[in-house]
């Protein structure tokens, strides 16, 4: 009975010993899964911890090749563990989130499957570093005009986040007042918008009622045609 225990306590401390490399080949690759499918909107599978082990090994090749062929050339090695690994792989899926949705590329996808790589219409429409302008109008008849901020992805209800907005009901204006450092923002929920048209390339202006006239009459202009 002594001898059983003595080999099951053995057993137990070659699996703690065992824990550090366990980890490194899980964790860096869940870090890098988890924020990759975060930035391209898309969720996490049933397979992630399988998905998770590959990554890793792939991170792990990486973080070694370069230290054979490039650091240690230079006297530069360095000790691979699992602080360095985790910190690759978050700059690894924010380079990768970056190439996925380059516009470039996702066109000439788009013109050889002619199918969009997003699960989200807003990743493919809206140009986020140059911040479109939407126009809105909801199910009652308002017409809201501002700059795309955020969204959420939770189907019909999710909301749509606008800054230096302006609302136009029953002929009348209103807008955020053009200030230093405004924050103000109008949310609005999925459900009760009827259409949304995106305007790329419109500068905002300080003036956000002129943005909107600018706007506003090019949509009457459109009626009238």
């Amino acid at each position: 009975m002594m001898k059983k225990e003595v080999i099951d306590i053995i057993d137990i401390r070659e699996i703690i010993l065992q824990i550090p490399l366990i980890l490194e080949y899980c964790i860096p690759g869940l870090i890098f899964i988890r924020l990759f499918l975060f930035g391209i909107s898309k969720k996490c599978t049933s397979n992630i911890i399988i998905h998770s082990i590959v990554a890793s090994y792939f991170i792990k090749y990486i973080l070694e090749s370069v230290d054979k062929v490039w650091l240690s050339s230079l006297g530069m090695g360095i000790s691979h563990n699992l602080f360095i690994s985790s910190a690759f792989a978050i700059i690894l899926s924010y380079a990768c989130v970056r190439i996925y949705n380059n516009k470039s590329i996702k066109t000439v996808i788009g013109n050889i499957t002619h199918k969009s790589i997003n699960n989200n219409i807003w990743q493919d429409r809206i140009d986020f570093d140059n911040c479109s302008m939407l126009y809105i109008l909801d199910r009652s008849g308002k017409r809201y005009i501002g700059a795309f901020d955020y969204c959420e992805e939770n189907g019909m209800d999710s909301w749509i986040s606008l800054k230096d907005y302006v609302i136009i009901e029953n002929g009348k204006r209103y807008h955020t007042e053009p200030m230093i450092n405004n924050n103000d923002k109008l949310l609005i929920n999925m459900r009760d918008i009827l259409t949304v048209e995106i305007y790329d390339n419109v500068s905002i202006l300080n003036d956000e009622e002129e943005l909107s006239q600018q706007i506003d009459n090019s949509q009457k202009r459109r009626t009238l045609d």
